[in-house]
């Protein structure tokens, strides 16, 4: 884009015609690629922050199994199932929360930083997860 504005001033590229074209094309394309590195830098933190969530619901399927791990031996034993499983519910409702607002995030940014990034992957380590701790509430309520 550059070439083709000097290549517009048919041989006055000594005036400032032509240089003003060439610093204008310029600008645009410099901002244009701060646009780019930002949507770039958007993207990036919307990643860091689904990780965020996902290590905070691991965390708590982890409270909940040591919930009852620690607690199994004291009466009486469904208070101790209880708790575990609201840890479990909680884990499956930051997964949804956290997945849900990746996507807007995605939803928000151009097409240019979206290049080459899979959702269903995503979607995958969710459902993933999500099915953990559900078959962890199941396991706890029938073991």
């Amino acid at each position: 884009m550059f070439r083709l504005a000097i290549e517009t001033c048919h041989g006055l590229t000594g005036s400032r015609f032509c240089q003003r074209i060439a610093m204008t094309v310029a600008k645009t394309e410099l901002a244009e690629d701060r646009t780019n590195w930002a949507e770039d830098r958007t993207l990036m933190a919307s990643e860091r922050t689904f990780a965020s969530w996902l290590r905070t619901a691991l965390a708590a399927i982890g409270v909940g199994l040591g919930m009852q791990v620690v607690f199994d031996s004291f009466e009486p034993t469904g208070v101790a199932k209880l708790i575990s499983s609201l840890f479990m519910l909680l884990a499956v409702g930051l997964i949804a929360l956290g997945r849900l607002r990746d996507r807007a995030v995605a939803r928000s940014l151009s097409a240019h930083c979206l290049e080459g990034r899979t959702n269903w992957l995503g979607d995958l380590v969710s459902a993933g997860l999500c099915l953990g701790a559900l078959g962890a509430v199941l396991v706890i309520w029938l073991v």
